[in-house]
């Protein structure tokens, strides 16, 4: 007993047949891609002959020629080459760029404390509050962020502020 297919996939050839034409008419309206479609099916006839009868020998009963059509229009002709897929892949990731566990256990009491303070307690305010009681404490952080990871000073308060921002929303909600 063998299991059913479900899904019944093309062959090399015709895949690559199939992604050349898709990926010369990459661009034409559905019109110009339709009369070059008929074009490349009389051209290959005796490959969508031979598709055909080893779709069927699996079990597939449908019109190959339309499955050999949507399959052009919508998933070959907008797929990337893997030239493009592997320099994506080679890039290097990126470091993070974390605080000191003293500086978020500060904007942790912070939080916890003015959170219930003031009725409209936003982000900015927080922020604002933050800075100008805990002065040494951003300073300090500011300063081991550039020794630490070589970014400027304008990177390293921005830093700190998207996390006090991040730690607002995880402890208000």
């Amino acid at each position: 007993m063998s299991k059913p297919i479900y899904r019944f996939k093309f062959s090399t050839d015709i895949c690559n047949s199939i992604t050349d034409f898709a990926k010369l008419h990459q661009f034409d309206d559905r019109a110009t891609y339709k009369e070059a479609w008929q074009l490349w099916c009389t051209d290959n006839d005796n490959l969508i002959c031979d598709e055909n009868e080893r779709l069927q020998r699996l079990g597939y009963n449908h019109d190959i020629v339309n499955k050999l059509y949507r399959s052009s229009r919508y998933y070959y002709r907008c797929k990337k080459d893997n030239d493009e897929t592997s320099s994506l892949q080679e890039k290097p990731k990126r470091t993070y760029i974390n605080l000191s566990k003293d500086t978020l256990n500060i904007i942790k009491e912070h939080l916890n404390e003015n959170k219930n303070n003031e009725v409209k307690f936003s982000p900015s305010q927080g922020y604002n509050i933050f800075c100008e009681n805990y002065k040494e404490t951003i300073d300090k952080e500011a300063s081991y962020l550039e020794n630490t990871f070589s970014i400027s000073n304008d990177e390293a308060i921005k830093k700190i502020k998207k996390t006090y921002k991040n730690k607002y929303f995880q402890i208000i909600n």
